[in-house]
Protein backbone atom coordinates (compact mmCIF):
# COMPACT_ATOMS: atom_id res chain seq x y z
CA UNK A 1 0.00 0.00 0.00
CA UNK A 2 1.08 3.59 -0.60
CA UNK A 3 -0.10 5.00 2.76
CA UNK A 4 -3.53 5.38 4.34
CA UNK A 5 -6.92 6.78 3.41
CA UNK A 6 -7.73 10.19 4.84
CA UNK A 7 -11.28 10.68 3.53
CA UNK A 8 -13.12 8.44 1.05
CA UNK A 9 -16.83 9.31 0.74
CA UNK A 10 -17.46 7.45 -2.53
CA UNK A 11 -16.27 4.63 -4.74
CA UNK A 12 -13.01 5.48 -6.46
CA UNK A 13 -12.78 5.61 -10.25
CA UNK A 14 -9.34 5.03 -11.72
CA UNK A 15 -7.98 8.09 -13.50
CA UNK A 16 -6.39 7.63 -16.96
CA UNK A 17 -2.69 8.50 -17.15
CA UNK A 18 -3.12 11.17 -19.78
CA UNK A 19 -3.11 14.94 -19.85
CA UNK A 20 -0.66 17.49 -18.57
CA UNK A 21 1.11 17.74 -15.22
CA UNK A 22 1.72 21.15 -13.66
CA UNK A 23 4.24 21.58 -10.84
CA UNK A 24 3.70 24.77 -8.82
CA UNK A 25 6.61 26.01 -6.71
CA UNK A 26 6.49 29.22 -4.67
CA UNK A 27 9.98 30.59 -4.01
CA UNK A 28 11.58 33.42 -2.10
CA UNK A 29 15.36 33.80 -1.83
CA UNK A 30 16.08 30.33 -3.25
CA UNK A 31 18.69 31.28 -5.86
CA UNK A 32 21.04 28.42 -4.93
CA UNK A 33 18.34 25.73 -4.81
CA UNK A 34 16.49 26.50 -8.06
CA UNK A 35 18.99 24.97 -10.57
CA UNK A 36 19.27 21.78 -8.48
CA UNK A 37 15.49 21.57 -8.09
CA UNK A 38 14.98 21.98 -11.84
CA UNK A 39 17.47 19.23 -12.75
CA UNK A 40 15.92 16.75 -10.33
CA UNK A 41 12.37 17.65 -11.37
CA UNK A 42 13.18 17.38 -15.06
CA UNK A 43 14.55 13.85 -14.56
CA UNK A 44 11.54 12.74 -12.52
CA UNK A 45 8.88 14.38 -14.70
CA UNK A 46 10.36 13.02 -17.94
CA UNK A 47 10.16 9.53 -16.42
CA UNK A 48 6.49 10.04 -15.44
CA UNK A 49 5.69 10.16 -19.15
CA UNK A 50 3.22 13.07 -19.20
CA UNK A 51 3.51 16.50 -20.75
CA UNK A 52 4.55 18.83 -17.96
CA UNK A 53 5.18 22.42 -17.01
CA UNK A 54 7.11 23.86 -14.08
CA UNK A 55 5.64 27.06 -12.65
CA UNK A 56 7.86 29.15 -10.39
CA UNK A 57 6.08 31.94 -8.48
CA UNK A 58 8.63 34.40 -7.14
CA UNK A 59 7.46 36.19 -3.98
CA UNK A 60 9.68 39.27 -3.54
CA UNK A 61 13.16 37.79 -3.36
CA UNK A 62 16.22 39.82 -2.39
CA UNK A 63 18.83 37.55 -4.00
CA UNK A 64 19.26 36.27 -7.57
CA UNK A 65 16.10 34.13 -7.64
CA UNK A 66 14.50 36.11 -10.48
CA UNK A 67 17.49 35.84 -12.88
CA UNK A 68 17.82 32.14 -12.00
CA UNK A 69 14.21 31.50 -13.06
CA UNK A 70 14.57 33.55 -16.22
CA UNK A 71 17.72 31.67 -17.24
CA UNK A 72 15.93 28.34 -16.92
CA UNK A 73 12.91 29.67 -18.84
CA UNK A 74 15.17 30.74 -21.71
CA UNK A 75 16.61 27.24 -22.07
CA UNK A 76 13.42 25.23 -21.43
CA UNK A 77 10.02 26.52 -22.55
CA UNK A 78 8.30 24.22 -20.05
CA UNK A 79 9.68 26.39 -17.25
CA UNK A 80 7.38 29.33 -16.55
CA UNK A 81 7.69 32.18 -14.10
CA UNK A 82 5.37 34.61 -12.39
CA UNK A 83 6.98 37.50 -10.52
CA UNK A 84 4.93 39.35 -7.91
CA UNK A 85 5.32 43.04 -7.17
CA UNK A 86 6.00 42.42 -3.48
CA UNK A 87 5.83 39.72 -0.85
CA UNK A 88 2.19 38.63 -0.69
CA UNK A 89 2.95 35.54 1.37
CA UNK A 90 3.55 31.86 0.71
CA UNK A 91 -0.08 30.82 0.32
CA UNK A 92 -0.95 33.78 -1.92
CA UNK A 93 2.05 32.88 -4.09
CA UNK A 94 0.85 29.28 -4.37
CA UNK A 95 -2.60 30.60 -5.29
CA UNK A 96 -0.94 32.60 -8.09
CA UNK A 97 0.61 29.42 -9.41
CA UNK A 98 -2.69 27.55 -9.20
CA UNK A 99 -4.39 30.31 -11.18
CA UNK A 100 -1.70 30.13 -13.85
CA UNK A 101 -1.48 26.32 -14.03
CA UNK A 102 -2.76 24.75 -17.25
CA UNK A 103 -2.36 21.11 -16.23
CA UNK A 104 -4.98 18.43 -15.60
CA UNK A 105 -2.97 17.22 -12.61
CA UNK A 106 -1.20 19.67 -10.29
CA UNK A 107 1.69 19.10 -7.90
CA UNK A 108 2.32 21.62 -5.10
CA UNK A 109 5.73 21.65 -3.46
CA UNK A 110 8.28 23.94 -1.81
CA UNK A 111 11.38 25.11 -3.60
CA UNK A 112 13.95 24.52 -0.85
CA UNK A 113 14.66 20.86 -1.82
CA UNK A 114 13.22 19.56 1.46
CA UNK A 115 10.37 18.15 -0.64
CA UNK A 116 12.05 15.46 -2.71
CA UNK A 117 11.10 15.51 -6.42
CA UNK A 118 11.73 11.76 -6.42
CA UNK A 119 8.63 11.31 -4.20
CA UNK A 120 6.27 12.71 -6.86
CA UNK A 121 5.69 9.29 -8.51
CA UNK A 122 4.73 7.89 -5.09
CA UNK A 123 2.07 10.61 -4.75
CA UNK A 124 0.84 10.01 -8.29
CA UNK A 125 0.13 6.30 -7.76
CA UNK A 126 -2.88 6.74 -5.41
CA UNK A 127 -3.85 9.87 -7.32
CA UNK A 128 -4.29 7.96 -10.58
CA UNK A 129 -6.09 5.24 -8.61
CA UNK A 130 -8.90 7.79 -8.18
CA UNK A 131 -8.13 10.09 -5.27
CA UNK A 132 -8.62 13.80 -5.95
CA UNK A 133 -6.05 14.83 -3.32
CA UNK A 134 -2.89 12.99 -2.29
CA UNK A 135 -0.58 14.64 0.22
CA UNK A 136 2.73 13.77 1.81
CA UNK A 137 2.79 13.21 5.57
CA UNK A 138 6.16 14.08 7.08
CA UNK A 139 7.91 11.26 8.87
CA UNK A 140 11.18 13.11 9.46
CA UNK A 141 11.36 14.47 13.01
CA UNK A 142 12.30 18.16 13.36
CA UNK A 143 14.40 19.46 16.29
CA UNK A 144 12.84 18.78 19.69
CA UNK A 145 11.84 22.39 20.42
CA UNK A 146 10.13 22.83 17.06
CA UNK A 147 8.54 19.37 17.32
CA UNK A 148 7.02 20.05 20.76
CA UNK A 149 5.96 23.56 19.80
CA UNK A 150 4.36 22.50 16.52
CA UNK A 151 2.54 19.61 18.23
CA UNK A 152 1.12 22.00 20.84
CA UNK A 153 0.02 24.49 18.17
CA UNK A 154 -1.48 21.69 16.06
CA UNK A 155 -3.46 20.19 18.97
CA UNK A 156 -4.72 23.56 20.18
CA UNK A 157 -5.77 24.68 16.68
CA UNK A 158 -7.63 21.43 16.04
CA UNK A 159 -9.50 21.64 19.34
CA UNK A 160 -10.71 25.10 18.38
CA UNK A 161 -11.54 24.28 14.75
CA UNK A 162 -14.69 22.75 13.27
CA UNK A 163 -12.59 20.98 10.59
CA UNK A 164 -9.65 19.20 12.29
CA UNK A 165 -6.62 18.69 10.06
CA UNK A 166 -2.94 17.93 10.55
CA UNK A 167 -1.11 21.24 10.30
CA UNK A 168 2.12 19.26 9.94
CA UNK A 169 1.02 17.55 6.73
CA UNK A 170 2.76 20.24 4.69
CA UNK A 171 2.12 21.60 1.20
CA UNK A 172 3.62 18.71 -0.80
CA UNK A 173 0.62 17.20 -2.59
CA UNK A 174 -1.11 16.36 -5.86
CA UNK A 175 -4.55 17.75 -6.66
CA UNK A 176 -6.81 17.42 -9.67
CA UNK A 177 -7.90 20.28 -11.92
CA UNK A 178 -11.38 19.79 -10.44
CA UNK A 179 -10.05 20.57 -6.97
CA UNK A 180 -8.15 23.53 -8.40
CA UNK A 181 -11.32 24.85 -10.03
CA UNK A 182 -13.16 24.71 -6.69
CA UNK A 183 -10.25 26.41 -4.94
CA UNK A 184 -10.46 29.27 -7.40
CA UNK A 185 -13.96 30.05 -6.14
CA UNK A 186 -12.52 30.55 -2.64
CA UNK A 187 -10.91 33.99 -2.81
CA UNK A 188 -10.65 34.86 0.88
CA UNK A 189 -7.49 36.72 1.89
CA UNK A 190 -6.84 34.64 5.02
CA UNK A 191 -5.47 31.83 2.91
CA UNK A 192 -4.57 28.61 4.61
CA UNK A 193 -4.53 26.32 1.59
CA UNK A 194 -4.05 23.07 3.49
CA UNK A 195 -7.26 23.77 5.40
CA UNK A 196 -9.09 25.04 2.32
CA UNK A 197 -8.22 21.89 0.36
CA UNK A 198 -9.30 19.71 3.26
CA UNK A 199 -12.56 21.66 3.66
CA UNK A 200 -13.60 20.78 0.09
CA UNK A 201 -14.11 17.19 1.20
CA UNK A 202 -12.77 15.41 -1.89
CA UNK A 203 -11.38 11.86 -1.52
CA UNK A 204 -7.86 12.20 -0.15
CA UNK A 205 -4.96 9.93 0.60
CA UNK A 206 -1.91 10.25 2.85
CA UNK A 207 1.54 9.04 1.79
CA UNK A 208 4.40 8.99 4.33
CA UNK A 209 7.43 10.89 3.06
CA UNK A 210 10.81 11.84 4.48
CA UNK A 211 11.88 15.43 4.06
CA UNK A 212 15.50 16.24 3.33
CA UNK A 213 17.42 18.57 5.59
CA UNK A 214 17.76 22.08 4.21
CA UNK A 215 21.30 22.65 2.92
CA UNK A 216 20.76 25.91 1.01
CA UNK A 217 19.24 29.18 2.15
CA UNK A 218 17.32 29.51 5.38
CA UNK A 219 13.92 28.36 6.56
CA UNK A 220 10.97 30.74 6.16
CA UNK A 221 8.80 28.80 8.64
CA UNK A 222 9.48 28.93 12.36
CA UNK A 223 7.14 28.50 15.31
CA UNK A 224 5.93 32.10 14.97
CA UNK A 225 4.92 31.61 11.33
CA UNK A 226 3.24 28.33 12.20
CA UNK A 227 1.35 29.99 15.05
CA UNK A 228 0.16 32.73 12.67
CA UNK A 229 -1.02 30.08 10.20
CA UNK A 230 -2.84 28.31 13.03
CA UNK A 231 -4.66 31.54 13.95
CA UNK A 232 -5.67 32.04 10.31
CA UNK A 233 -6.83 28.43 10.17
CA UNK A 234 -8.96 28.66 13.33
CA UNK A 235 -10.49 32.06 12.54
CA UNK A 236 -11.21 31.09 8.91
CA UNK A 237 -12.78 27.71 9.63
CA UNK A 238 -14.46 28.01 13.02
CA UNK A 239 -16.49 30.24 15.34
CA UNK A 240 -15.53 28.23 18.41
CA UNK A 241 -13.25 30.97 19.78
CA UNK A 242 -16.27 33.30 19.87
CA UNK A 243 -18.21 30.69 21.81
CA UNK A 244 -15.20 30.28 24.08
CA UNK A 245 -15.26 34.03 24.72
CA UNK A 246 -18.95 33.82 25.62
CA UNK A 247 -18.26 30.91 27.99
CA UNK A 248 -15.42 32.86 29.56
CA UNK A 249 -17.69 35.84 30.14
CA UNK A 250 -20.30 33.58 31.73
CA UNK A 251 -17.67 31.92 33.92
CA UNK A 252 -16.32 35.30 35.04
CA UNK A 253 -19.84 36.44 35.93
CA UNK A 254 -20.50 33.26 37.92
CA UNK A 255 -17.20 33.57 39.79
CA UNK A 256 -17.98 37.21 40.60
CA UNK A 257 -21.47 36.26 41.77
CA UNK A 258 -20.07 33.46 43.95
CA UNK A 259 -17.54 35.84 45.45
CA UNK A 260 -20.22 38.41 46.20
CA UNK A 261 -22.37 35.73 47.86
CA UNK A 262 -19.41 34.57 49.96
CA UNK A 263 -18.58 38.06 51.22
CA UNK A 264 -22.23 38.78 51.91
CA UNK A 265 -22.48 35.60 53.96
CA UNK A 266 -19.36 36.58 55.89
CA UNK A 267 -20.93 39.89 56.84
CA UNK A 268 -24.47 38.65 57.60
CA UNK A 269 -23.78 35.39 59.40
CA UNK A 270 -20.33 35.89 60.95
CA UNK A 271 -20.14 39.62 61.33
CA UNK A 272 -16.77 39.73 59.61
CA UNK A 273 -15.82 43.05 58.10
CA UNK A 274 -14.61 42.56 54.53
CA UNK A 275 -11.80 44.83 53.36
CA UNK A 276 -12.93 46.55 50.19
CA UNK A 277 -9.68 47.61 48.54
CA UNK A 278 -8.03 44.18 47.89
CA UNK A 279 -11.36 42.74 46.81
CA UNK A 280 -11.92 45.50 44.28
CA UNK A 281 -8.36 45.16 42.91
CA UNK A 282 -8.72 41.41 42.41
CA UNK A 283 -12.16 41.79 40.83
CA UNK A 284 -11.04 44.56 38.47
CA UNK A 285 -7.90 42.76 37.30
CA UNK A 286 -9.80 39.51 36.71
CA UNK A 287 -12.59 41.25 34.88
CA UNK A 288 -10.19 43.46 32.91
CA UNK A 289 -8.11 40.48 31.80
CA UNK A 290 -11.23 38.58 30.70
CA UNK A 291 -12.51 41.61 28.76
CA UNK A 292 -9.19 42.13 26.97
CA UNK A 293 -9.03 38.43 26.08
CA UNK A 294 -12.54 38.48 24.65
CA UNK A 295 -11.87 41.73 22.77
CA UNK A 296 -8.74 40.16 21.28
CA UNK A 297 -10.76 37.22 19.94
CA UNK A 298 -13.49 39.46 18.58
CA UNK A 299 -10.84 41.76 17.11
CA UNK A 300 -9.34 38.88 15.11
CA UNK A 301 -12.69 38.19 13.47
CA UNK A 302 -13.46 41.89 12.92
CA UNK A 303 -10.03 42.37 11.35
CA UNK A 304 -10.64 39.48 8.96
CA UNK A 305 -14.03 40.95 8.01
CA UNK A 306 -12.42 44.35 7.38
CA UNK A 307 -9.78 42.86 5.10
CA UNK A 308 -12.34 40.83 3.15
CA UNK A 309 -14.62 43.86 2.68
CA UNK A 310 -11.78 45.80 1.08
CA UNK A 311 -11.94 43.23 -1.74
CA UNK A 312 -8.39 43.84 -2.90
CA UNK A 313 -6.71 41.34 -5.26
CA UNK A 314 -4.93 38.45 -3.60
CA UNK A 315 -1.73 39.34 -5.44
CA UNK A 316 -0.36 41.69 -8.10
CA UNK A 317 1.85 40.38 -10.89
CA UNK A 318 4.87 42.40 -11.95
CA UNK A 319 5.87 40.27 -14.95
CA UNK A 320 5.74 36.74 -16.32
CA UNK A 321 7.89 34.52 -18.51
CA UNK A 322 6.70 31.78 -20.90
CA UNK A 323 3.04 32.30 -19.95
CA UNK A 324 2.08 33.69 -23.32
CA UNK A 325 0.63 37.11 -24.13
CA UNK A 326 -0.39 38.64 -20.79
CA UNK A 327 -0.45 42.12 -19.41
CA UNK A 328 1.27 42.49 -16.05
CA UNK A 329 -0.35 44.21 -13.11
CA UNK A 330 -3.50 42.15 -12.50
CA UNK A 331 -4.68 38.99 -10.85
CA UNK A 332 -4.28 35.78 -12.80
CA UNK A 333 -7.60 34.10 -13.32
CA UNK A 334 -8.58 30.93 -15.19
CA UNK A 335 -11.21 30.98 -17.88
CA UNK A 336 -14.44 29.19 -16.91
CA UNK A 337 -14.30 25.46 -17.55
CA UNK A 338 -17.05 23.97 -19.68
CA UNK A 339 -18.84 20.69 -19.05
CA UNK A 340 -16.35 17.84 -19.20
CA UNK A 341 -13.41 20.18 -19.86
CA UNK A 342 -10.10 19.57 -18.11
CA UNK A 343 -7.15 21.87 -17.63
CA UNK A 344 -6.96 25.59 -17.04
CA UNK A 345 -6.00 28.56 -19.14
CA UNK A 346 -4.75 31.74 -17.47
CA UNK A 347 -5.50 35.29 -18.48
CA UNK A 348 -4.98 38.66 -16.83
CA UNK A 349 -7.73 40.94 -15.61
Amino acid sequence: MWGQEAWVPRELIERPRIGKLSVVVAVRDEEAAIPHLYRRLRTVLDEVGLDWELLFVEDSSTDGTVPAIRRLAETDGRVKGVFLTRGFGHHAAITTGLDAATGDHIVLMDGDLQHRPEDIPRLLEPYFAGYEIVYGKRTTKPPIIKRVGSRFINDLANRLSDYPIDLNSGMFRVISSRVNCELHAMREHSRFLVGMISWLGFPSFEVPIAEERRTMGRSKYGLRQMAELAVDYVVSFSTRPLRLAAYLGLLTALVSLAGAAYFLAQVVFRGVTVSGFPTIIVALTTLGGAILFVLGIVGEYVGKIFIELQNRPLYVVSSTVNLGATDAGGELEPEPLGEGTVGRKSVMK
